[in-house]
């Protein structure tokens, strides 16, 4: 429905440039936005004993993401939780694969902080097989930017939009990605405890994009 919208639009901005008497002026196209939920079935995340360096099995379908470290899971030095999240990319309403990415916002709602001030959330793009797995708590990144580039800061519970502009051009370069699998952690420098709750239910994370 959206990618006929947008043919038709275009079609009659070619109309009217025809009427236009030859008076010069290029063609304006409007770039086609799409939200896209999470997949909730799949939305997961993964601890590790930081004691023992054991993961734990991907926790599904518990309606938060956590991130960050909780000193009283595990002591003394905690269980570091990090976040996996997926996007399906293809089918209507979606992105097609030749489409050239304008933006794309990660919009989230953090139901709770429990940090003393406030901390970087780092955002990696992974490129895994799903259902999450509990080493895909550490895979390598398909793309590594700096957390300030590809991260966020969380000063307390509510609604943040984040900008993966980066992380959705590289999913869409060929041959693109099926899926946005986006990781969400502490830095791996200056960690401190503490956690970060994202809500994977009632405000499940979208994924906002503009293409042309």
């Amino acid at each position: 429905m959206r990618q006929t919208a947008f043919f038709l639009a275009a079609v009659f901005a070619l109309i009217l440039a025809g009427c236009g008497g030859g008076g010069g002026g290029g063609e304006v196209v409007t770039p086609v936005t799409t939200t896209i939920p999470s997949n909730l079935a799949i939305d997961a995340y993964v601890g590790e004993n930081l004691n023992t360096s054991a993961l734990s099995a991907p926790v599904v379908g518990s309606g938060a993401i956590r991130v960050g470290i909780d000193p009283n899971v595990a002591p003394p030095l905690g269980t570091e939780y990090r976040g996996l999240i997926d996007f399906p990319l293809r089918g209507p309403g979606r992105v097609p694969v030749g489409a050239t990415i304008v933006s794309a916002t990660l919009a989230i709602v953090v139901n709770s902080f429990e940090f003393a001030s406030p901390v970087l959330v780092r955002v990696d793009l992974i490129e895994v097989t799903t259902p999450f797995v509990s080493n895909n708590y550490d895979v390598a990144p398909v793309l590594i930017l700096s957390p300030s580039a590809s991260g966020f800061n969380v000063v307390g519970p509510g609604r943040l939009l984040v900008d993966v502009t980066p992380l959705m051009q590289e999913a869409q370069t060929p041959p693109a990605l099926p899926d946005l699998q986006l990781r969400l952690l502490l830095p791996l420098t200056g960690v401190r405890q503490g956690l970060v709750t994202i809500d994977d239910l009632t405000n499940q994370p979208l994924l906002i994009v503009k293409y042309l």
